[in-house]
C-alpha cells in the first residue's frame, strides 16, 4: 500500500489542467459565532448552527441579515472555548420538511453525551423552530470531551445517517471504533419515520439479524472504523458518500463509499491511520479494511485537521461541477477531487485561502457550496467561469400529440435563461424550465455575470396519438338485468374503466342505478395514450311504462323530425335523444302541450333511442331516421 501524497495527486491531475478552475471564495455572510454546521431546508434559506446551541438562518442571495430560528442553549453543554469540540454539532431537515416540519439535531448535552433529537417547526411560523417539541431519539455516552463527530444527514434512501467519532482522548484507548457493540467510531443508519420518540432499524442495514444472526454487531451500524468524521456528505446527484476523517498525529484522510454500497465497510481506525499502520493489535488482515482515496500528512503547509465538504452540483460555475471539495482547519488549504468513474480520484490543490479555521461546508437548495470559518464568516465557493447549462429531459425525447414535454435546466437566482427551438429564441421562454409542445431541436442559454453557456441541443420528436374507439354498448340498461356487455374496444390491449367494469366487460347490475361513463384508454408503443368514452344510463326500471301510456312517438321511420305526443298534455315532459354511440344529442323539457316537435336536422340516418319522462313514468323507444 502506498500513501496517496499531495505530490502524487497533482501528477494524476496534470492531464486535467485545462479544466482546473480558478477557485475563489466570495463572502456572503458574517456575524455568526463558532459555526459547526450549514444546512438548507429546500428553500432560499441557509441555516447556520452555532456551537453554543443556537440555529440561525439567512438568505445568501438577498443579503447578510440573519434570524434566530431556534435556541436550545440550555440543553447544550457549556463549552469552554474555540478548541472545545462539543456543542451543537449537526442539523438535518427531513426530506418531507415542507409538509411535516420535522428537523433533527445532534448535540452534546449537559451530561457530556451525544443526543440525536427531533424538533418541529412552530405551527404558523416557518421562521421559528418549536423548542418545546423535542423528542430525544438516541443518546450515546461519550467517555471524553473530543472526537464527537456529529454530522447528521438524510441519505437519498430517506434514512438518517449519523457520523460518530471514537469517543475521544487520543489513539482510541478503548478501541471503540473497532468494537462492534459500541456506536462510537461508526456511521449509523436509522429510520426516523415513526411519530413517537423512537426509531427503527432499516431492514437492509448490514448487521441486522438476517445478516448477523449472533447479534455480534449493533444493528444501527452502517460502517465502522472512523476516528472523527468531521464533516461528511452525500452527492446529491448520484448518492455517493464522501467522509473526511480527522487523523491522529500524521495523516488526514477522505473515504469514499459509492451509492451502490450495501454498507458494512470498515475504514480501519485504530488499526490504520489513513493507510499507514497505527495500532494493529487484535486487527485483521489489511484486505478487511477500506482505505482512503485521498490523504495528506501534517507537513507544512498541508495542515493538521481535515474538514470535509460537498460535491459541487450547482449551476453557476460550470468548471466546479462534479468536484468534491475539502479543506484543512489549520492551514486553510483547499483541495478538490474528481471521480473519473474508473476508480481514480485525481486531486487538485487550489492553495491556501485567507488564513485558516474553516470548520464546515454546506450546500444550498440549488447545489451551490459554502464554507464557514469558526469566526462566523461564510463564503460561497466561486470561480471566474461561465455557468453550466444542461437540459434534463427526464429520460424522454418523444412528444405525444396534444401533450407537452417538460424540459428543465438547473435553477439559481443568479442566472438568467433563454430557450431556443431550431436555433431561434422562443418568445417569453425565460424560466429554468420549458414545456415543449411541438417537435424540434431545443437548447437553453444560461447567463451569469461571468458569461453565457448554451446547452447541447435536445431533439424532440412528435408521435401521433393512437385512434381509439369504444362501441357495442346500449345507452340504457336496467339494474335487474343479468346481461354482461362486452364492448368492442379498438385497438385491443387497453384498459376499460368505469362503474360495473371487470376486465373488458361491463355489467349494469354491478354499476347500479345512475348515469355512468365507460372509458377505454389505450397506450401505444411510443407511450402515447388516447381515450374514448360512452355514457350509459342504468335505471331501476320499476317505472318503465309502455310507450302508449307515456307518449306516442311518430312517424317511425322518420325524416328530419318526429313528434312526441304526451299522454297528459297539462303536465311537464322531458325528452332525451341518444345516438347509436350513446351520446346525448337532444335534451328537451316542456311545461306541457299537446305535441313536441323534435328536429333531427343535420343528424345522420340510423338508429336513435328516445327516453320520455312524465309524471314519474318513463318509456324508451327506438326510432330510425331514413
Amino acid at each position: 500500500m502506498k500513501l496517496l501524497s499531495i505530490a502524487a495527486s497533482l501528477l494524476i491531475s496534470a492531464g486535467l489542467a485545462a479544466q482546473t478552475p480558478t477557485l475563489t471564495l466570495t463572502q456572503v455572510g458574517s456575524g455568526f459565532t463558532r459555526v459547526t454546521t450549514l444546512a438548507n431546508a429546500g428553500d432560499d434559506r441557509l441555516f447556520v448552527c452555532e456551537k453554543a446551541g443556537i440555529i440561525k438562518f439567512f438568505r445568501p442571495y438577498q443579503g447578510n441579515t440573519s434570524t434566530t430560528f431556534m435556541d436550545i442553549n440550555s440543553r447544550v453543554i457549556n463549552i469552554s472555548g474555540d478548541s472545545d469540540e462539543r456543542g451543537l454539532l449537526g442539523l438535518a431537515f427531513d426530506p418531507n420538511y415542507a409538509t411535516n416540519g420535522r428537523l433533527y439535531v445532534n448535540y452534546i448535552n449537559n451530561s457530556g453525551n451525544t443526543v440525536v433529537a427531533r424538533y418541529t417547526v412552530t405551527p404558523g411560523n416557518p421562521n421559528a423552530g418549536d423548542v418545546n417539541s423535542e423528542q430525544i431519539l438516541l443518546t450515546i455516552t461519550q467517555p471524553y470531551s473530543n472526537h464527537n463527530g456529529g454530522c447528521t444527514l438524510f441519505g437519498p434512501d430517506g434514512y438518517l445517517y449519523i457520523g460518530m467519532g471514537d469517543g475521544g482522548s487520543g489513539g482510541d484507548p478503548q478501541n471503540f471504533a473497532q468494537n462492534p457493540q459500541s456506536l462510537l467510531g461508526k456511521m449509523l443508519r436509522i429510520d426516523v419515520s415513526t411519530n413517537d420518540a423512537s426509531y427503527t432499524i432499516p431492514s437492509d442495514n448490514p448487521f441486522t439479524s438476517a445478516n448477523d444472526p449472533n447479534n455480534s454487531v449493533r444493528d444501527e451500524i452502517w460502517a465502522q472504523g472512523l476516528r472523527n468524521p468531521w464533516r461528511w456528505s452525500f452527492d446529491r446527484v448520484n448518492g455517493d458518500m464522501w467522509i473526511a476523517d480527522v487523523g491522529q498525529n500524521v495523516y488526514e484522510e477522505v473515504n469514499y463509499q459509492p451509492a451502490s454500497s450495501n454498507g458494512g465497510e470498515n475504514y480501519g481506525w485504530r488499526c490504520y491511520e489513513a493507510d499507514a499502520t497505527y495500532n494493529t493489535s487484535g486487527c485483521q488482515g489489511a484486505s478487511n479494511y477500506v482505505f482512503p482515496i485521498f490523504s495528506y500528512d501534517h507537513s507544512n503547509p498541508n495542515g493538521c485537521s481535515i474538514t470535509g465538504g460537498y460535491v459541487y452540483r450547482g449551476s453557476v460555475y460550470g468548471d466546479l461541477y462534479s468536484r468534491y471539495f475539502v479543506t484543512d482547519y489549520c492551514s486553510g488549504r483547499i483541495w478538490s477531487l474528481l471521480n473519473d468513474g474508473n476508480g481514480n480520484f485525481p486531486v487538485t490543490d487550489h492553495g491556501q485561502f485567507n488564513t485558516f479555521s474553516y470548520t464546515t461546508f454546506g450546500e444550498d437548495a440549488y447545489g451551490e457550496v459554502y464554507v464557514a470559518r469558526q469566526n462566523g464568516i461564510i463564503f460561497r465557493l466561486t470561480s471566474t467561469a461561465a455557468p453550466r447549462a444542461a437540459i434534463n429531459t427526464n429520460g424522454s425525447l418523444a412528444l405525444c400529440e396534444g401533450q407537452t414535454l417538460a424540459l428543465n435546466t438547473q435553477f439559481n437566482p443568479l442566472l438568467t435563461y433563454t430557450w431556443l427551438r431550431n436555433g431561434e429564441v422562443i418568445a417569453d421562454a425565460n424560466s429554468s424550465s420549458y414545456n415543449a409542445a411541438e417537435a424540434g431541436s431545443y437548447s437553453v442559454r444560461v447567463s451569469s455575470a461571468a458569461g453565457e453557456t448554451e446547452s447541447e441541443a435536445v431533439v424532440v420528436t412528435l408521435n401521433p396519438s393512437p385512434t381509439v374507439s369504444l362501441s357495442g354498448v346500449d345507452p340504457l340498461y336496467c339494474t335487474n338485468s343479468t346481461i354482461l356487455v362486452n364492448p368492442t374496444l379498438e385497438p385491443a390491449g387497453g384498459v376499460l374503466s368505469g362503474p360495473g367494469v371487470s376486465g373488458v366487460s361491463f355489467q349494469p347490475s354491478s354499476a347500479g342505478a345512475g348515469n355512468h361513463t365507460l372509458t377505454y384508454t389505450y397506450t401505444d408503443n411510443n407511450n402515447c395514450s388516447a381515450s374514448a368514452s360512452f355514457d350509459v344510463i342504468v335505471d331501476e326500471c320499476t317505472q318503465l311504462e309502455s310507450a302508449e301510456l307515456v307518449a306516442k312517438v311518430f312517424p317511425n321511420p322518420f325524416q328530419g323530425q318526429f313528434v312526441v305526443q304526451p299522454a297528459s298534455p297539462a303536465l311537464p315532459v322531458r325528452v332525451r335523444v341518444f345516438n347509436v354511440a350513446g351520446q346525448l344529442i337532444q335534451d328537451l323539457q316542456q311545461a306541457g302541450g299537446e305535441q313536441l316537435m323534435i328536429s333531427m336536422a343535420g343528424q345522420p340516418a340510423g338508429l336513435y333511442t328516445v327516453v320520455i319522462e312524465q309524471a314519474g313514468k318513463q318509456s324508451v323507444q327506438q326510432l330510425v331516421q331514413e
